[in-house]
């Protein structure tokens, strides 16, 4: 996604009537699929279908609770009384141990490159492999408990935040969890745990939003600093969050979504209220400040909200203020290095960089007319102190 000056460079677009949204998830294709209060929706950007009507009648919309997508093409639905369902080319399959069915709506499924995938459950973390459901224990170096945050990054370790344990990898290809040096605090609730960009880990939970792992092969020496012990009672409140191609972090907060530059120059690792950020609410179109997921693409930023979808999508013109005129007709001239030259009767000659800057000539007053000849050459007519004047 392109670099871009804020939220107001974003056009704002929204969908309601679909109930409360709790997940979007992308296709390779480029459907969302939708997790709501009212059940699991696929959208191509212009019309909403049920599962019904995307595999013909194979799935009652009634059944299913949620969906997962997996890297072969098909999808995992989860249903609230017979454990998994995994839907592709027309040929459903069943999974009926419902201890490897995630937590409700806001549960996590992760498919691991052999297939293995990591559940999420109410009772602790488990592992489904082909149709044997398992629950990971102290065995394999896991306290036990509900797993509050679960993310398998781009090299294969596997990530665990507990409620009241410490930070947790499995590297791939072994069997038993490492502790992290970080990542340490009782999560009350779901803690979110994505990768940026650069590698590193990052981790969203009642201690702040912060990165716990660097790119280092052994991740637990990763020379992070530790979040202060007061983060949690002076640092806003975060929720889901991901990063957009850009590097600029999206996270979701209580009162809709904020957008940050520029993260890897924190002071600090926690996100503090001074932090340079923009917001995106209800004061500014957002359809409810109660924010579930936001999900950056190439082209937008989808946001689910208990009531409905909200897309931002990059405006492709920005718009640039010019000082206050009484004349409505402008002379223009294409300048040098993407800059325009531009003024009217009341307006003198005025350059405009792509960055928004405005320059003033002095000297000039009462713009007449404006002109690039051949050469590249900016000429000017008008009143002042030369009433022809030009800038090669």
């Amino acid at each position: 996604m392109p670099a871009v000056r804020g939220i107001s460079d974003f056009h704002h677009t929204e969908w309601k009537g679909l109930g409360a949204v709790f997940d979007i998830k992308q296709s390779s294709e480029g459907y969302l699929w939708l997790t709501t209060s009212k059940g699991v929706l696929r959208f191509d950007g212009v019309r909403f279908q049920s599962l019904a009507e995307v595999t013909r009648g194979a799935v009652q919309d009634s059944e299913i609770d949620s969906v997962f997508l997996s890297s072969t093409g098909g999808l995992w639905l989860t249903t609230e009384g017979a454990g998994l369902v995994f839907w592709k080319d027309g040929h459903l399959s069943t999974f009926p141990d419902r201890r490897c069915t995630p937590t409700r709506k806001l549960g996590k499924i992760l498919e691991d490159s052999d297939g293995t995938l990591w559940v999420q459950a109410a009772a602790g973390l488990f592992r489904l492999r082909g149709s044997v459901c398992e629950q990971v224990n102290v065995e394999h170096g896991y306290p036990g408990g509900f797993p509050a945050g679960l993310l398998l990054d781009s090299a294969g370790t596997l990530w665990v935040k507990t409620r009241t344990s410490p930070l947790l990898f499995l590297p791939r290809g072994e069997s038993r969890f490492h502790i992290s040096n970080y990542g340490e605090g009782v999560s009350a609730g779901y803690a979110y745990l994505h990768e940026a960009p650069d590698g590193r880990i990052w981790l969203s939970d009642d201690k702040g939003l912060r990165p716990v792992a660097s790119k280092a092969d052994n991740k637990t020496s990763a020379p992070l600093q530790s979040p202060p012990k007061t983060a949690s009672d002076r640092s806003p409140r975060f929720g889901d969050f991901t990063f957009a191609s850009d590097g600029s972090l999206w996270a979701v907060t209580g009162k809709g979504v904020q957008r940050f530059d520029h993260v890897e120059r924190w002071r600090t690792p926690v996100a503090q209220e001074i932090a340079p950020g923009e917001s995106f609410t209800p004061r500014e179109g957002l359809s409810s400040d109660a924010v579930w997921k936001v999900l950056v693409d190439r082209e937008c930023v989808w946001v689910a909200t208990n009531s409905g979808l909200d897309r931002l999508r990059r405006a492709t013109l920005t718009t640039i203020g010019l000082p206050h005129t009484q004349e409505h007709e402008f002379a223009v001239a294409a300048g040098d290095q993407s800059t325009v030259w531009t003024g009217n009767s009341s307006l003198p000659l005025t350059k405009v960089a792509p960055d928004g800057t405005i320059t003033t000539v002095p000297g000039t007053r009462q713009t007449m007319g404006i002109w690039r000849d051949h050469a590249g050459t900016i000429w000017w007519a008008g009143v002042g102190d030369f009433r022809l004047w030009r800038s090669s």
